[in-house]
């Protein structure tokens, strides 16, 4: 009699104790899922476009931005190439970064051009080599925004830096420029040329 006790202490013991291991690894996985829902959240509503590709340059996965652009749903994009989404010489070129950047192992930031909505813009591009726990590469995470209006904006600075160059360059008369106590910062004249 005294044995069927003590197994039915033990079993009570066990359940218990399985019971605690149950709630903890609901605990566990409550935490992960608010973790990624986190991480969904943010992914999803960063501006810029986003995507995760495998040691072949295939697509594992991208978020609402980029898929926007590429005209299809998130989950369309896994298991497509550059190859389905743009010509064969900006797709050759993408996937020659993936391969220096894999093989190299070390992150880049790329000016490149890029088809959006039909028209070539300027993008830049941070592309970097995801490792498993070894330490070994198992892929590529890339992030990249439209950087056309900033270059734009950065050439019309140089040609007007050029024009304003050249007009003190050729010019006859004295020019200078003062602060706000009234002193000089900039001068030159005709006579020191």
């Amino acid at each position: 009699m005294t044995g069927l006790i003590i197994c039915s202490k033990c079993q009570k013991e066990r359940i218990a104790e399985l019971e605690k291991l149950e709630a903890e690894n609901k605990l566990a996985i409550e935490i992960l899922q608010g973790s990624e829902n986190k991480y969904k959240v943010l992914l999803e509503n960063l501006p810029q476009k986003i995507f995760h590709k495998d040691k072949n340059s295939v697509y594992v996965s991208c978020n609402n931005n980029y898929a926007r652009d590429l005209k299809i749903k998130p989950d369309e994009i896994i298991g497509k190439t550059d190859y389905d989404f743009y010509n064969k010489d900006l797709a050759e070129k993408y996937r020659a970064d993936d391969k220096r950047i894999m093989e190299s192992g070390k992150t880049e930031y790329i000016e490149e051009k890029y088809i959006q909505n039909g028209q070539e813009v300027i993008v830049e591009t941070v592309k970097t080599p995801l490792k498993d726990k070894k330490g070994d590469t198992i892929g590529l995470l890339g992030i990249f925004w439209d950087i056309t209006e900033r270059r734009q904006i950065d050439e019309a600075l140089k040609e007007s830096e050029e024009r304003y160059r050249t007009i003190i360059e050729y010019s006859n008369d004295m020019i200078w420029t003062l602060d706000t106590e009234g002193s000089f910062i900039f001068s030159i004249s005709a006579l020191k040329r």
